[in-house]
């Protein structure tokens, strides 16, 4: 069994600010939120793409890019991973 986090009442605390600003938020601003996040993940996306295969070109990464992001749109459209538990 794991020691006591001295730090876990902080760390509780800070999530449930989070958790309170995010609800607060207008839904514009969480579109607008939400499209950053995915710009980010896009970015972070290529720049994997791009350890992996240095050789790749500039085409062959988005190629790559594309391919990846339709392979987790086709895991969730199956419910591979499902975010609610099945009844």
């Amino acid at each position: 069994m794991a020691a006591p986090n001295e730090f876990q009442p902080l760390i509780d605390e800070i999530f449930r600010e989070k958790v309170l600003r995010a609800r607060a938020q207008s839904p514009g601003r969480k579109f607008v939120d939400g499209m950053k996040l995915f710009e980010d993940a896009v970015v972070r996306m290529r720049g994997g793409i791009r350890s992996q295969f240095p050789q790749y070109s500039s085409e062959q990464v988005e190629e790559e890019l594309y391919r990846r992001i339709a392979r987790i749109r086709q895991v969730q459209q199956h419910g591979f991973f499902r975010s609610e538990p099945a009844v």
